[in-house]
């Protein structure tokens, strides 16, 4: 008889958790969607590093992406402005982390473990700039809460992710690049974004 592991249904469950749970949202997003919008960012932030010559290796850092918010499977996290009370409350906040993550990573098979939790820390560059598609993440979605009116509930959101950009602007050029490219159009109508052409 196949033993039964709970590891995707914990995943999918993402879908049910609230990517900003202390900040009012016009356009809920759950960290599933969270991850989504990451993935697309690596895909693109990847594919500008491999064309201006790094060395990076775009399926590890696809998998960190994918991965990168999995210990919210088991409820979301303390929000960062918790966090920035104390050092305490960081700490306990990283080490809730930690073992949330072992916990869903104890409900795969023992065949693919090792290699799934292997992904969660691929180190160097492709680690950095997927951190770094994480934060302009957050800088997207304060994009489009503004956009749609909420104009005050995601300033330190923003604000979070902009000291990210302009602290690492010369380590990941990938990060202004992509910005440069898209930020622009993020929140255009429909016709604006198929018909570029006609409104660059």
């Amino acid at each position: 008889m196949t033993k039964k592991y709970g590891f995707l249904g914990l995943a999918l469950r993402l879908r049910f958790i609230q990517q900003w749970p202390a900040i009012r949202c016009i356009e809920p997003q759950s960290a599933l969607e969270h991850i989504a919008v990451v993935n697309l960012l690596v895909l693109l932030a990847g594919k500008i590093a491999l064309s201006n010559g790094k060395q990076v290796d775009l399926g590890k850092m696809m998998a960190y992406a994918t991965l990168i918010n999995v210990h919210k499977a088991l409820g979301p996290d303390i929000p960062l402005s918790t966090q920035q009370l104390s050092p305490e409350i960081k700490k306990t906040a990283k080490k809730l982390e930690q073992i949330a993550q072992k916990r869903v990573l104890d409900t795969l098979p023992s065949q693919i473990k090792d290699s799934i939790a292997d992904a969660l820390s691929p180190g160097g560059y492709e680690q950095m700039l997927v951190e770094a598609c994480d934060a302009y993440a957050g800088y997207i979605k304060h994009e489009l809460e503004d956009k749609a009116g909420n104009k005050d509930d995601f300033w330190e959101v923003n604000s979070d992710a902009w000291k990210f950009i302009d602290k690492n602007e010369k380590k990941i050029p990938e990060l202004t690049e992509l910005h440069d490219w898209f930020s622009s159009r993020l929140t255009s109508c429909f016709d604006m974004l198929v018909n570029f052409n006609k409104y660059s």
